[in-house]
């Protein structure tokens, strides 16, 4: 029962992680933007694509993109890094797009989140025509010479789970510290706290 509950447990603090990790993103734009981003996820889904294609994967049967590859196979390290950043550029894109104008226009909150639902819905069909909508897994071996799964006594858990617990840990301590630590982090609380008196104090939400 001890075992269960403590494997349970485990897979729970796993699975938190990943929450974590989404709400990390969901949170800071909520506290600066007022509103929630709905496309936040759609943008991880176009991430973990661009990943699996920059790893050599080969598309299946369905989609524009059916039975297509990269000539390349990176490494998960560079993939991984060349996705993020991948991502940030779409992030700052939407935002160019589908924010700023109705930021600048102060146009009701509700509409921005309407907008935002708008540039999810988009980005999610868009991704189901260029890749379909079957199921990709990336290769068994990740992690170079790590193994699979680790266990402590009868528990277990896999690699995977392990490493995405650390960094949502590590992304957790360093937004903490970039946020309430850097100039820059002190203009987006200022910004979140008051707007009207950053901008008069010259510090524009836009251009942080």
């Amino acid at each position: 029962m001890v075992t269960n509950a403590l494997q349970v447990l485990v897979d729970g603090l796993a699975t938190g992680s990943v929450y974590a990790i989404f709400a990390l993103g969901y949170t800071l734009v909520f506290s600066i933007l007022g509103i929630i981003n709905f496309a936040h996820g759609a943008v991880f889904a176009i991430g973990a694509y661009l990943t699996y294609a920059l790893l050599g994967g080969r598309f299946g049967f369905n989609g524009l993109l059916a039975n297509g590859q990269l000539p390349i196979a990176l490494p998960f390290a560079p993939a991984l890094a060349l996705s993020a950043l991948g991502c940030g550029l779409l992030g700052v894109g939407i935002d160019w797009v589908v924010f700023r104008p109705l930021r600048q226009q102060r146009t009701d909150t509700l509409l921005t989140v309407v907008a935002s639902l708008g540039a999810a819905v988009f980005l999610t069909n868009l991704i189901q025509y260029l890749v379909g909508a079957e199921v990709y897994t990336y290769p068994d071996q990740l992690w170079g010479g790590l193994p699979l799964t680790l266990r402590w006594g009868d528990i277990t858990l896999r690699t995977s789970q392990f490493i995405i617990f650390a960094v949502a840990v590590v992304l957790m301590i360093a937004l903490t510290y970039w946020v309430k630590g850097t100039r820059m982090g002190k203009g987006l609380q200022a910004v979140a706290e008051n707007p009207t008196a950053a901008t008069l104090l010259g510090i524009d939400g836009d251009r942080i």
